[in-house]
């Protein structure tokens, strides 16, 4: 009598921890999938952003090609938003030209601080700017025409 006690009571405890075993085996395959489906969001996000940048980088460059778009503000734009790319120092090697033109203007004034210069200031502004822009001509040029080609 007391074997089927004890064997009831055995039969009781494995069927008890069998239901845990279970539910706890469901609920880390509900966080696995949980996890993996954030995870997928995270990377489509990422692709979309990456695809806007490239698309914007294109857009700028196609612009800066057909003279629509000043060299310094198409240098300012471009050199943000191959930042946002995270390209490698060999990736970016082909638009150092970007690069080093941005370093030159990027202190210039712009919009309402460049408004409140007085004209002669602003004027000097403008040569200096002019006179970068027209000693990287062929080399933005160049830059540009690699960018709007490139295949990220």
């Amino acid at each position: 009598m007391i074997n089927w006690i004890i064997i009831s009571c055995a039969l009781a405890i494995i069927a008890i921890l069998t239901v845990i075993a279970i539910r706890l085996t469901l609920k880390v395959r509900a966080v696995e999938t949980e996890r993996a489906e954030l995870l997928q969001h995270r990377a489509e996000k990422q692709q979309a952003q990456r695809n806007y940048l490239i698309e914007s980088l294109n857009v700028i460059a196609i612009t800066f090609l057909n003279e629509e778009l000043t060299p310094s503000e198409a240098v300012i734009r471009s050199k943000m938003l191959l930042d946002g790319l995270l390209l490698s120092e060999q990736e970016r090697q082909p638009y150092d030209a970007i690069e080093a033109v941005y370093q030159l203007v990027k202190n210039f004034d712009t919009h309402d601080a460049r408004k409140a210069l007085p004209a002669n200031q602003r004027m000097k502004q403008d040569l200096q700017r002019e006179n970068i822009e027209h000693e990287y001509q062929a080399q933005l040029k160049e830059s540009f025409q690699k960018l709007r080609d490139a295949k990220f």
